[in-house]
């Protein structure tokens, strides 16, 4: 008989083998501004339309492979996770949600960044210099104000 220690969670070789029904998810993901070490991204997983669970994470591993993790809290100088997922068609299909989820935020910030500088403003230089011809143009047309008593003029 196996040790109840010897089993994460008390779950028994028996309970890993058992089929579970399948999962309706869906994922939403955060790309950090910059990206921490191989850290690319946060994601909240919605299970069944019912619950949803914070705090996954979109990493990158040493071969340039994107994984999601489960959520997890520091605990005595390492990592440990505070979620589960049970069998192995649950944990495929939340990789492929997650990381479904991971492609479509950088294609949004793809095509952000493209739409910003498709628009590109001219150089400030001649942005001015724009301006000040403008300016001339419209001066050129205009007549002198009569001198003597006007509001800006006005005898004290």
């Amino acid at each position: 008989m196996a040790n109840e220690n010897d089993n994460v969670n008390g779950a028994t070789p028996e309970a890993e083998a058992k089929t579970y029904p399948p999962l309706e998810m869906e994922a939403s993901v955060r790309i950090p501004t910059e990206p921490q070490k191989n850290l690319l991204g946060f994601a909240n997983v919605t299970f069944n339309g019912a619950l949803t669970v914070t705090d996954f994470k979109v990493l990158q591993d040493k071969e340039g492979n994107l994984f999601a993790a489960l959520p997890s809290k520091l605990m005595g100088g390492k990592y440990n996770p505070t979620t589960w997922i049970k069998g192995d068609e649950a944990k495929a299909q939340l990789q492929e949600t997650v990381l479904m989820a991971y492609g479509a935020a950088v294609e949004k910030l793809k095509a952000r960044a493209a739409e910003l500088t498709g628009d590109k403003l001219p150089r400030m230089a001649d942005q001015v210099k724009e301006a000040g011809e403008k300016a001339a143009a419209h001066n050129a047309g205009l007549t002198d104000p009569p001198k003597g008593r006007g509001r800006n003029n006005a005898e004290h």
